[in-house]
């Protein structure tokens, strides 16, 4: 198909993230969006019931990065404050409960850790903090946690073993790949070599 505009042709987005059901943007006028497959409440609203419709993020909260996973998407505010919403299997919005289920408004992560960038992916999301640092939470299926445990699942960011600091990195699904300050390349997760 040909490319359409999503957002008004007068509007900006500052931030963007597509996953498989769902995409959600910043705008820089103020307020987040989210249009795509309402069920599981990632889309952060829950007068949103139909499929595809735009609809504004339910929360007073003003987001600079927005990361659409799965089942449930995360953003980040201006002090780097972490809030995510949608299907919190095993965690995945990191508010310290393991199986809450359906969250349909932004829920803050515990830990009052502060992100630099943020990113989720099947039923788990990974932040870098200030400091470069690499947490992760949510369900830790073929370690995309980056633990080193077989834990099943942690609600709370944990930090991805080694402490090594991250200039960037990247998530898809299960999956996470990361460029350490010293260029050195990791993946963890599934296949994570």
């Amino acid at each position: 198909t040909a490319p359409v505009v999503v957002l008004s042709p007068y509007c900006i987005a500052t931030s963007f993230s597509t996953q498989r059901y769902h995409t959600c943007a910043v705008r820089a006028s103020g307020g987040t969006w989210c249009w795509g497959d309402f069920f599981h409440g990632r889309l952060g609203n829950p007068a949103n019931t139909t499929m595809g419709t735009k609809m504004r993020v339910a929360t007073t909260e003003v987001f600079v990065q927005v990361a659409a996973g799965q089942d449930n998407s995360c953003a980040l505010t201006a002090t780097g404050r972490a809030w995510c919403w949608g299907w919190s299997n095993g965690g995945a919005n990191g508010d310290g409960v393991a199986n809450l289920g359906v969250v349909q408004t932004p829920t803050a992560v515990v830990g009052n850790l502060q992100f630099v960038e943020i990113h989720a992916g099947a039923s788990v999301a990974c932040g870098i903090t200030a400091a470069r640092l690499a947490y992760c939470w949510g369900l830790n299926g073929n370690g995309v946690l980056g633990t080193g445990t077989g834990t099943a699942s942690n609600p709370a960011p944990q930090p991805v073993v080694g402490l090594l600091p991250f200039a960037t990195y990247a998530m898809q699904f299960s999956h996470v790949c990361g460029i350490t300050t010293s260029a050195q390349a990791l993946c963890w997760g599934f296949g994570g070599l």
